[in-house]
């Protein structure tokens, strides 16, 4: 394989590699708010309330 071509096939592989980091980092640093329902236990529910009272 001719030098050019070796380079080519490296900068290549540090492409692909920045294409995955980048993914990861923009999954990591999502900042975007998700709504979902769930249950909780009355427990938690006063405690969640409790807690955003004693903060205002």
């Amino acid at each position: 394989m001719k030098t050019w071509q070796n380079c080519i096939a490296k900068m290549e592989i540090i492409i692909r590699e920045k294409d995955v980091e980048f993914a990861e980092y923009r999954r990591k640093s999502d900042t975007k708010t998700v709504r979902r329902n769930v249950a909780l236990p009355g427990r938690m529910d006063y405690e969640a309330e409790h807690a955003m009272n004693s903060n205002e």
